[in-house]
């Protein structure tokens, strides 16, 4: 501590002892430095803070008195996308990306220029445009309005908008505001072209595909004992990577989470040399539609009954409430097609806002979800989607609704019909069943292999018991012998005693003889 030697004498001038002074000599102006750098950075965050924002809602409300309406104002940066558009109410909003050439007359705000062949009523955004900036392609310009401008409008080239968007970045970066939205949510069919090229596929063959047995419970997708891929299947797998090869070879992965889809991914990402980072993992979306206490069962029987349901019962939306499979208590899931469509429509979503221009392989657990995204792509109805289903290790390149559309016919084809009657004639004896007394393929299977096992713990019991007695009596018998060898070695050993004995008495017997002899 610094103690000033005024302070006890009542001194109004602060004095350093002399010691102090020559340890720390560069102390004295601590501070008065310490209030110059905060001086400094108030006024810094101030000029680079508080400045820009200011000045963007003096524009902002100059703007407004001009435009005689709410403003909304975009920016399109180097790559031909809206940057920016400010509105009086709010801050910085994401727009989609321009895809239309740039129409109308210079230095106006807004030129509402639908592309060709779509309706004005198609991708709006609704808001409010000042009527003597509005100009359509037609060359009319209507009264104040609250229409919307189609997400192709063209940016203001005036330096008002150019000052606009770069001072609300930097106040947004220093001041911790939100960033501008970018997530969109894409409508089926598309009323625009994607951002991405999709190619769907189907995974391989499973084990217990090869089985004929259905299998939609997630907790058992993964278990590679029933799901993984056969050999079949991945020779199939190859034959569509070689398809895929000498077409437009897919920069991205998405792959189920199911076991034969994984080996599927793996499979088509070693022919086509991708990377790990390109070949990622879809956890829920693109999971089987869940067939509920259906799960488990001779599977060309119930798929039939399934088409034939969904096809009578479904809807063209794919919602109707008689054609939920009934519920399970397993925790396999009961869906309608409606919920598949929810969650790929959640799915190609989230890729269309994170990914652009990459051509991307969706490879799915079953047939039916290649169908419903198909469907989905062509605004066809729901209840035909079985007849757009894939085989196992089949591939459909560069799906769009024009090749959905194409892919099927106005009415049923005969091969379909028939497999709709045998599915109706399946279907009324599956209702016919009450819950408790449906018995699972997989669950027969468990319980042969639990009485196989219960028969080879049988059997092998016996045949340890046949050898513990076997042993037993070996036993017995090494015993047996070792008392007889016992017994003839202690019969000799008396036998040798008794004859030691004898002739220790026949030497003795002699040397008295001797002995009377010598006397004699």
């Amino acid at each position: 501590m610094i103690r000033r030697s005024g302070d006890a004498a009542g001194g109004t001038t602060p004095q350093l002892h002399s010691r102090v002074l020559r340890r720390y000599p560069v102390q004295q102006n601590d501070t008065c430095t310490y209030h110059s750098f905060n001086k400094t950075l108030v006024v810094t965050l101030c000029v680079v803070a508080v400045l820009p924002l200011a000045l963007t809602v003096l524009v902002d409300a100059a703007i407004t008195r001009v435009g005689n309406g709410s403003p909304a104002y975009g920016l399109r940066d180097g790559f031909g996308r809206s940057a920016f558009v400010i509105t009086r109410l709010g801050g910085p909003t994401g727009l989609p990306p321009l895809s239309s050439p740039l129409t109308g007359r210079p230095r106006r705000k807004f030129f509402v220029s639908p592309p060709p062949g779509r309706p004005a009523g198609g991708n709006v955004i609704p808001v409010r445009v000042p009527s003597a900036r509005c100009r359509t392609a037609s060359g009319q310009c209507p009264g104040e309005v609250s229409t919307g401008i189609p997400s192709e409008f063209t940016a203001d080239g005036t330096r008002r908008s150019l000052l606009e968007a770069p001072l609300w970045a930097v106040s947004a970066a220093l001041l911790g505001l939100p960033r501008p939205a970018s997530a969109k949510l894409v409508m089926f069919p598309p009323t625009s072209p994607l951002l991405n090229k999709y190619h769907i596929m189907r995974a391989g063959e499973s084990i217990m595909l090869s089985k004929n047995i259905t299998g939609t419970n997630p907790l058992f997708l993964t278990n590679r004992e029933e799901n993984a891929i056969t050999p079949k299947g991945a020779e199939a797998v190859r034959r569509a990577a070689g398809i895929l090869k000498g077409a437009d070879e897919p920069t991205l992965i998405e792959f189920s989470l199911a076991a034969a889809s994984i080996d599927t991914s793996n499979i088509v990402g070693t022919e086509l040399q991708m990377g790990k980072n390109t070949i990622r993992q879809e956890f829920t979306n693109l999971d089987p539609r869940g067939l509920g206490l259906w799960d488990g069962l001779d599977r060309s029987n119930i798929m039939d009954a399934v088409m034939a349901m969904d096809y009578d019962e479904a809807g063209p939306y794919g919602n109707g409430p008689t054609s939920r499979p009934p519920a399970n208590e397993d925790g396999t899931p009961n869906e309608l097609l409606k919920n598949e469509e929810i969650r790929l429509r959640q799915f190609i979503s989230g890729l269309e806002t994170s990914f652009s221009g990459d051509t991307i392989l969706l490879i799915f657990p079953d047939g039916s979800g290649p169908g419903v995204l198909t469907a989905m792509m062509g605004g066809l109805p729901l209840n035909r989607v079985h007849e757009l289903e894939l085989s196992p290790g089949e591939i459909r390149l560069n799906l769009t609704p024009e090749s959905a559309r194409a892919l099927l016919p106005p009415i049923p084809s005969k091969e379909s019909m028939e497999r709709i009657e045998r599915g109706r004639i399946e279907l009324k004896r599956l209702r016919a069943i009450a819950p408790e007394d449906f018995i699972r393929i997989t669950d027969e299977n468990l319980q042969r292999e639990f009485e196989e096992r219960e028969e080879e713990q049988r059997e092998a019991k016996k045949r340890q018991t046949r050898l513990d007695e076997e042993d037993r009596k070996a036993k017995a018998r090494l015993n047996e012998q070792e008392a007889k060898r016992k017994n003839i070695e202690k019969t000799a050993a008396v036998e040798e005693q008794k004859k030691r004995l004898k002739e220790e008495q026949q030497r003795a017997a002699a040397a008295r003889a001797d002995e009377m002899a010598l006397a004699a």
